[in-house]
Order: structure tokens, then sequence, then C-alpha cells
């Protein structure tokens, strides 16, 4: 038998629980998402900010005025995206 089958064959024998049914397991999985969704708000107005630095003329093209891109940018990385207006006429 191979390690991994014996290690397996052990685990369903000996009723060790799923990692799903550890207590806290749940919360830590939650943390570790709003970590996620914090460093990818990071990532996105840090790209913005270039955008705006190196080719504001671009801000214009993904659907942004230059007012709501600095303001995206200037948000803190824990509150969530301002909701832009999608509703504004083709220039």
């Amino acid at each position: 038998m191979s390690t991994a089958a014996r290690f397996i064959s052990l685990d369903a024998v000996q009723g060790i629980p799923a990692p799903t049914s550890f207590p806290g397991i749940g919360h830590t999985v939650r943390l570790a998402g709003v970590i996620r969704g914090w460093r990818a708000r990071v990532r996105f107005r840090q790209q913005l900010w270039r955008l705006l630095r190196d080719k504001p003329k671009l801000i214009e093209d993904i659907g942004l005025s230059i007012a709501e891109a600095k303001e995206e940018i200037a948000r803190p990385f824990w509150r969530p995206s301002i909701q832009f207006s999608r509703s504004r006429s083709s220039r």
C-alpha cells in the first residue's frame, strides 16, 4: 500500500473530521475572503492611480471621469468601490 493510500485509509478508519468541520474554520475562511477582497481593491486602486498618472485620457475610455477616478483612488482599502452610474450617454 502506498503512503498516500495508507493516510487516506487511516483518516477514513479513524473518523478524522474534514477540515471544514473544525471549530472556527468558517471564520478563518471568511476572513481570508475579506483579506483577498482588500488586496484586490488595493491593486485596482494602484492600477487606476498609475493610469491616471501616465495616461489620463484612458480614464474616460473606461467610463470614468477624472474626478470619479480620484475619488476611487482616495478611498481606503477597507471601503468598497464606488458604484458608478453606467447610464451616461455615449460620447
